[in-house]
């Protein structure tokens, strides 16, 4: 299965980030209210039960560090370091509005806020993707 087809296998819109974290290889993106199950229409159904989304980078030239930028979206974009959001953001409710894919540099953006800051989330050169029920 492709990676677009994994990534959209569960429905993000309107989820709920409750915490995620940074390895040397993958990145966790923990969903503890579930993901929305889809029909075969693409239509949500269904809230599934917890659920961590693993998403792997290609670690032979990159480390997270490398692939991952965070914006901080007001009149103008701002760039944030990663370690100050993991500091600040790692165990806080990030509300999810929307996820996107580009195939070009394997990329999946996601389009997320916390309280009266919204961020853009873009993690590139994604090799595969695990969903992982606890």
């Amino acid at each position: 299965m492709d990676i677009v087809n994994k990534l959209f296998k569960y429905g993000f819109h309107d989820t709920v980030i409750t915490s995620f974290s940074f390895s040397k290889n993958y990145i966790d993106l923990d969903f503890n209210q579930g993901l929305y199950e889809l029909d075969d229409s693409g239509k949500e159904k269904e809230l599934t039960n917890s659920i961590r989304v693993r998403l792997y980078i290609d670690d032979r030239f990159f480390t997270t560090d490398d692939v991952v930028t965070v914006r901080n979206v007001k009149s103008k974009y701002k760039c944030i370091n990663n370690q100050y959001f993991i500091k600040h953001y790692s165990n806080k409710e990030i509300d999810v509005c929307n996820v996107f894919y580009s195939r070009f540099n394997k990329t999946v953006l996601v389009e997320c806020g916390h309280e009266d800051k919204i961020f853009l989330l873009s993690i590139e050169n994604i090799i595969d993707i695990e969903y992982l029920f606890e």
